[in-house]
């Protein structure tokens, strides 16, 4: 392995560091000041600042009851679209886990370590808490006014019942969990579903007939039959930070003018091995007006209700691209921003709408599209074209369906009413 573990204390660390004995490196130190003990993991490009804040690391950790707290590098969020920034090295984490790894051969670096444990954090029995911070903010959330009546939970789910099983354990033990969260099944329901139903009482179950129509019919009906103000996205395989909606809250409370804001995205990529810090502008409208580009990861947002319905909702024609589309058609409508922080943990797959052959990212349909809506987006921005004219112009899906809300067990028929 590439870096060195070392059982210290926290008095031990700081004697040790202050006298040079400890040379600069990549290191696991595990605390014997706590139980559980916890371990930090720092890598030699960020060593000084992260020993330097390990009080507040070890405080934050212990205050909260943490999983895992991954420490991202401070950076300037970008201007205008996405950018994908360094493999996170640094977190601090349960000593349990550096255990479970141990017989791990492969696991030579901090990097791979990162995505190990957060794995473990994501798939954690009791539903983990996960933050991720940079390592320059490491104060405690303050929670202003509980707004979690505020606004309704949308969960679309096709696949992997362990998945949604991850999120809604999370969701769960989030500080201030959302009272209104609407689960959407978009498959044929079986055993999984029944038992998911019964561990998870606190969600409203859904299923979208006929299956496989995708998860933008189950966006449209909680945005227009829920009763709060504001609709909060999540996907299904993808998991929350303990913090999120606290902040969720917080940035509504004192910006009733946005009418739409998502937030920077911890990618625990599956395929590369590795967890990526991803940021996006954070004036998302004026990234917008300065070109069509990709400034906001749709699962990470909230909304208002009214301006989802005021810009037109969402298109239910075809199973992807929607939320990209839907963004290109708000600009026009909405004031759109991003929270600069990391309040949303993606899991890349195989096997998502975003991996799938034949509908990937940069496959042919999805490069067709965009690169219609885009053109158009500009012709509308140099009023060449109208916006109900133009491809960003709202597509209903042309077929029957039914939205059944699922009462008692969901595997119970006569409990199923169509809504």
């Amino acid at each position: 392995m590439n870096y060195k573990i070392i059982t210290t204390t926290l008095s031990a660390l700081k004697t040790s560091y202050s006298a040079s004995l400890i040379e600069k490196g990549n290191y696991v130190f595990v605390f014997l000041d706590y139980d559980p003990r916890i371990c930090v993991a720092v890598s030699e490009k960020n060593f000084d600042p992260i020993v330097s804040a390990i009080d507040k690391i070890l405080a934050l950790f212990k205050t909260l009851g943490l999983t895992i707290l991954f420490l991202i590098e401070p950076k300037s969020p970008p201007e205008n679209g996405v950018r994908e920034d360094n493999a996170v090295t640094d977190f601090a984490f349960r000593e349990d886990y550096l255990m479970s790894t141990r017989t791990d051969d492969s696991i030579k670096d901090l990097k791979l370590l990162c995505h190990r444990v957060a794995i473990k954090a994501i798939k954690h029995t009791m539903g983990g808490r996960i933050l991720a911070r940079t390592f320059d903010d490491l104060s405690l959330c303050k929670l202003e006014d509980d707004k979690s009546n505020h606004f309704t939970t949308a969960i679309p789910h096709q696949g992997d019942i362990g998945f949604l099983e991850d999120c809604l354990r999370h969701i769960g033990k989030s500080e201030c969990k959302p009272q209104n969260t609407w689960v959407y099944f978009d498959e044929a329901l079986d055993h999984g579903h029944i038992q998911i139903s019964n561990r998870h009482k606190y969600p409203l179950y859904r299923k979208i007939r006929p299956s496989n129509l995708g998860p933008y019919i189950a966006r449209n009906h909680c945005v227009e039959h829920s009763n709060t103000e504001y609709i909060c996205f999540q996907d299904s395989d993808d998991v929350p930070t303990f913090e999120r909606f606290i902040e969720i809250y917080n940035f509504v409370a004192g910006n009733s003018d946005i009418d739409m804001a998502g937030c920077h995205e911890l990618r625990v990529d599956d395929l590369e091995e590795q967890v990526t810090a991803i940021r996006f502008p954070i004036d998302v409208s004026k990234a917008l007006t300065k070109i069509a580009s990709h400034p906001l990861f749709h699962p990470t947002s909230f909304a208002k209700c009214s301006s989802i319905k005021n810009a037109g909702l969402f298109s239910t024609a075809r199973r992807f691209g929607s939320d990209s589309q839907f963004l290109l058609r708000a600009h026009f409508s909405m004031r759109i921003k991003n929270i600069d922080k990391f309040l949303y943990i993606r899991r890349k797959r195989e096997g998502s709408l975003t991996t799938s052959p034949e509908i990937k990212l940069g496959s042919e349909e999805r490069t067709r599209l965009i690169l219609m809506w885009k053109a158009d987006f500009e012709r509308i921005k140099s009023e060449d074209m109208e916006l109900k004219r133009s491809s960003l112009a709202t597509e209903h899906l042309d077929a029957d369906f039914d939205v059944l809300e699922l009462r008692a067990s969901v595997h119970d028929k006569k409990n199923a009413v169509k809504y």
